[in-house]
């Protein structure tokens, strides 16, 4: 099937369907028909498409800036395209670049300066000053949202003119020029009020359409944007929770582009006529935290055991179908401040001796899982190896909401995750979540502080990533956890699409996404 032609405009087709009532396989069909039937595509006839459908793997559960969900990849994804942020990640070189703020700096960590652009406005048309960030960042951090962490140790932020920034904290924040990148800026007198949560207002390369929970959200393009107006007239995000069903709207050319596909599905694309599939290395690796209050995970050889017992290779090249690699460190290679250090062998003779000198026999415990198909299939197949040292493994597989409550009270033996990094710097995930005063993993201390402190403290690269080392040295040499898989991302999309750089945060940006004939 050529997709490149068809006989009416690919989103007129979908949209008659579903005003007229038709189910989702009757527009395919329909799609298909036409497709296969000749004509032009959905591009109009200078060979651009105003349209851009794109279906994100992870449900859209809401749209506030500063709530429960605003470290959640979907809507992270939403909002960098929605509204704009003080710096922007290049996903190419990786590099910090300036965006709202054109510049910033500091004399000693504890107080930055950032200045900001004076020609930017919301998509109302009132001017976005400083005030909208002092409020912004102060809201986010007063409801403790999952993005809070990434500002702790921030005391005030001050708005002394409208394009000038300047946030204070209790230590030095190497970090924040990164950490910043992750907030779009919301309008003061609005952000985080419910109206705004139905429909945000932002200054971002496009703006808020429609939002049809189930069906799909509609942004359209902000023709006024600072930087200018984006390639594409419309962007519009397809609920499509069914992998199967992602990989079948875009071979049939419901949607333009998608990603986290199962790798079931990969081979099944890449022999696809008119699609690119292209594997990234991500900000993303498997963790399975060990609960250290629980004996007898308690004990150094206990964890070390587990970690000898696991055969990495088998599970990526059979689980995960090549879609991963073996690590050599707590984070994925990708991210800023990793180490590369000596891999746990697989050696079930040695786990076995581990357990033996720990003085432990028939051990059974539970594994934390959450409800992700892939993450599952990971689980299953290291309770099989762990069975062949003697310990059963049971699996506790649970949807989102009570899984992360669990991992946040420790109410575990094992909890295994694909944990995103999605700065690409190691405090994202170190000084959220590995701090003592984060309370989030039973490994937390004294002397595991002081290096990730030390790591988000400084500025200058070089003592950062000494820090780290010392830091990612503990949680591997103490076995905190188990690391055993750096992750990598497919994305999949129509060969008219053009302008897409996949990133390795798995967060893309669709400013100068389009699609040509």
């Amino acid at each position: 099937m050529d997709k490149t032609t068809t006989t009416s405009p690919r989103a007129a087709t979908i949209a008659r369907a579903r005003r007229s009532g038709w189910s989702t396989l009757a527009a395919l069909a329909i799609l298909a028909t036409a497709a296969c039937g000749g004509g032009s595509s959905g591009a109009g006839g200078d060979g651009a498409s105003d349209e851009l459908r794109v279906a994100h793997p992870f449900p859209i559960a809401g749209l506030d800036l500063v709530g429960p969900l605003s470290g959640d990849r979907a809507v992270l994804t939403i909002n960098q395209n929605l509204f704009d942020s003080l710096t922007r990640k290049d996903p190419v070189s990786g590099e910090i670049v300036p965006w709202l703020a054109e510049s910033w700096e500091t004399t000693d960590g504890t107080s930055w300066t950032f200045t900001l652009r004076d020609d930017v406005v919301f998509h109302d048309g009132t001017p976005l000053t400083a005030t909208d960030v002092q409020a912004t960042i102060m809201t986010l951090i007063e409801r403790k949202t999952p993005l809070a962490p990434i500002f702790a140790g921030v005391t005030s932020v001050e708005a002394p003119d409208d394009t000038t920034v300047v946030i204070n904290a209790d230590r030095p924040l190497g970090t924040l020029p990164s950490n910043v990148s992750l907030l779009g800026i919301a309008p003061a007198d609005q952000v985080g009020s419910d109206d705004f949560n139905q429909r945000p207002i932002g200054s971002g390369v496009f703006e808020f359409e429609s939002f049809e929970g189930g069906a799909e959200l509609v942004l359209a393009a902000n023709e006024d944007h600072w930087n200018g107006p984006p390639a594409a007239e419309r962007l519009v995000f397809e609920q499509i929770p069914e992998a199967s069903n992602r990989v079948v709207a875009l071979e049939t050319g419901e949607i333009d582009l998608t990603w986290g596909i199962p790798v079931d599905q990969v081979a099944r694309l890449e022999s696809a006529d008119g699609v690119t599939v292209e594997t990234v290395p991500a900000y993303v690796n498997y963790e399975i935290l060990a609960n250290w209050n629980r004996p007898p995970l308690d004990n150094l050889k206990v964890r070390q055991a587990l970690a000898h017992a696991i055969d990495v290779e088998p599970i990526v090249e059979n689980v995960l179908g090549g879609l991963g690699a073996p690590s050599s460190g707590p984070l994925p290679t990708t991210v800023f401040g990793s180490v590369e250090l000596d891999p746990f062998e697989h050696d079930p003779d040695l786990a076995r001796r581990l357990l033996d000198e720990a003085g432990v026999s028939d051990l059974t415990i539970k594994v934390l899982v959450r409800d992700q198909e892939v993450e599952q299939q990971v689980a299953l197949a290291m309770i099989s190896d762990w069975a062949e040292i003697g310990v059963t493994v049971e699996p506790d597989f649970q949807e989102l909401a009570t899984w992360t409550e669990n991992y946040v009270n420790q109410n575990f033996d094992l909890s295994l995750t694909g944990r995103p990094t999605l700065t690409g710097d190691a405090d994202y995930t170190l000084g959220r979540l590995y701090l003592s005063e984060s309370d989030r993993v039973p490994c937390a201390n004294a002397e595991l502080d002081e290096p990730i402190v030390r790591g988000g403290s400084e500025t200058d690269p070089e003592a950062r990533q000494a820090a780290y080392d010392e830091a990612l040295s503990y949680l591997w040499d103490n076995v905190c956890g188990i690391y055993p898989i750096d992750g990598l991302e497919a994305f999949a999309w129509n060969d008219a699409l053009a302008g897409f750089e996949p990133p390795p945060s798995t967060i893309p940006f669709f400013a100068d996404v389009r699609i040509e004939e």
